[in-house]
């Protein structure tokens, strides 16, 4: 996983697999960047191959995190079959989905609503979030 600022945004570009076993990298990361109060916190799925239940109460408390701490939250590029998780477990209607980093920032804080059917790109990679 890398961290790096964008603009207004921070950006967490994850890569691998988010599951049980890398989810508390992420939350590292969150406590982190939540640390500085960010206006907007981007998940950068560019590299993300796969997402368990673990990995969607990551995004959960991220999301959970940011809101409380008056930001926004938006995914960027996420796999298919990581989409299809969000979307079937209803947090597309909370955070929304962006084809990539430049959308999402794009979008502005007031960008929300489910995203379209064609929100979302495949990754390439594999192995555990870094």
């Amino acid at each position: 996983m890398d961290v790096r600022t964008l603009g207004r945004a921070e950006v967490l570009g994850l890569r691998g697999e988010l599951d049980y076993e890398s989810v508390t990298q992420l939350h590292e990361a969150v406590n982190a960047v939540l640390g500085d109060r960010p206006e907007l916190v981007i998940v950068d799925g560019t590299a993300l191959t796969f997402c368990d239940s673990s990995g969607i109460g990551g995004l959960i408390r991220l999301y959970q995190g940011v809101s409380e701490a008056g930001g926004a939250l938006r995914l960027a590029a996420l796999p298919g079959s990581v989409a299809r998780v969000v979307t079937l477990t209803g947090l597309d209607q909370v955070m929304t989905m962006h084809p990539d980093v430049a959308d999402a920032l794009a979008a502005g804080r007031a960008g929300s609503g489910p995203p379209t059917a064609d929100t979302h790109r495949p990754a390439e990679g594999g192995g555990r979030i870094e």
